[in-house]
């Protein structure tokens, strides 16, 4: 078997699902645990939501140029189709989301256009990891902006 079979086979779409399930399982028990405890404890609703919101908002952002790292690696249709579902719910998350994502949008369309123009094919491998590092330094700007 070669390497794309391997990757391609049913198991591994199953391997990866059940670890995404998994993930995503965690995380549920877990917020819902620490939610009950801090009403426990006495906090109040407004502000632990408010806890919940920027928790979430400070570990999204900076995974949105993994997910366009992604897309831009894989351009076959069903990323397509992923992308114009993800797109909207993040334009839709607010400003700091949508300037993320553009951010990431724009290195990667960048790198394609570089090696396209120059014939620079070893910098196919790093589309991801530029992408990631610059719009999470972005973020960062994006958030002191947006705020």
């Amino acid at each position: 078997m070669t390497f794309s079979q391997i990757m391609n086979s049913p198991l591994m779409y199953i391997l990866a699902m059940l670890g995404i399930g998994y993930v995503l399982l965690f995380s549920v028990f877990t917020l819902m645990r620490s939610y009950r405890h801090a009403l426990a404890v006495g906090l109040d609703k407004k502000k632990v939501r408010g806890v919940i919101a920027s928790s979430a908002l400070y570990s999204v952002v900076p995974s949105l140029s993994i997910v366009v790292g992604l897309f831009s690696l894989a351009a076959n249709v069903l990323s397509l189709a992923m992308l114009c579902a993800y797109v909207p719910i993040q334009v839709m998350n607010g400003p700091v989301f949508a300037a993320v994502l553009l951010t990431s949008l724009s290195v990667a369309a960048l790198h394609k256009w570089i090696i396209k123009t120059f014939g620079c094919k070893w910098l196919n491998n790093f589309v991801m990891a530029d992408s990631l590092l610059i719009s999470m330094a972005s973020s960062l700007l994006w958030l002191k902006l947006f705020g």
